[in-house]
C-alpha cells in the first residue's frame, strides 16, 4: 500500500494544525498519525491504496493552518494503521 511521511515546518503548533490533519485524513479515508515534533515541526504517516487521495492529503497540509514555511515529502512504508490518530509529541 502507497505511504507518505510528511514533515510541515513553520508556525504549526499550537494552531490546530494535528487536528486540522486528522479530520482530512478522516475524510479521505486515510490510515497513520500524526504528531507535533520537538523542533516545532509536525509530522504526519499516511497510508491508502489510492495514491491520488495522498497526493490530495498533502496538498490540504500545505493549506493548513498557522503559517506553513515548507512541507516534505517522502515516500513512507507500509504500517499497517486501519484509522487516523494524533500521537504524543516525539
Amino acid at each position: 500500500m502507497p505511504a507518505l511521511r510528511i514533515l510541515v515546518s513553520g508556525r504549526v503548533q499550537g494552531v490546530g494544525f494535528r487536528n486540522y490533519v486528522q479530520i482530512a485524513a478522516q475524510s479521505l479515508g486515510i490510515g497513520g498519525e500524526v504528531w507535533n515534533r520537538s523542533d516545532g515541526s509536525v509530522e504526519a504517516h499516511a497510508e491508502h491504496a489510492d495514491r491520488s487521495r495522498l497526493d490530495a492529503f498533502a496538498k490540504l497540509l500545505e493549506a493548513g493552518p498557522g503559517y506553513v514555511k515548507h512541507v516534505l515529502i517522502e515516500e513512507g512504508s507500509e504500517q499497517g494503521y486501519e484509522f487516523f490518530s494524533v500521537g504524543p509529541t516525539r
